[in-house]
């Protein structure tokens, strides 16, 4: 039996679902520590011009002190409205649904689930 285990990433990359589809059993780790600067509340997509563009969740003062599950969005709601900004403008999508959330964790499992 193959399992394999992955911190729950923002959009991840394409080898996560790779890792997903090889195992017989996928577990997502979020009781772990939260790391800022990685990919857990970030990720990159190429706008229409062909350059890499940014977009980060914002997060409460002093996640990096916390699980990933207990890691709560920052209360400023103009982050969110940047992110959802820049996706409908570069992908014609709304993802209101999956920027929902009050918490890290269940932003990351909706884009998971989405993609």
């Amino acid at each position: 039996m193959k399992v394999t285990i992955h911190q729950p990433e923002h959009f991840p990359y394409m080898g996560f679902f790779q890792k997903m589809e090889a195992a017989d059993l996928f577990v997502i780790l979020d009781d772990v520590q939260y790391t800022k600067n990685n990919f857990q509340n970030r990720n990159k997509f190429q706008n229409k011009n062909g350059v890499d563009e940014w977009f980060s969740v914002e997060l409460e003062q002093h996640a990096n002190s916390k699980l990933i599950k207990d890691v709560m969005v920052g209360e400023n709601p103009k982050w969110k409205r940047i992110i959802l900004n820049k996706l409908q403008t570069n992908f014609g999508v709304d993802f209101s649904k999956i920027y929902s959330y009050d918490k890290l964790v269940d932003i990351n499992i909706s884009s998971i689930n989405y993609c």
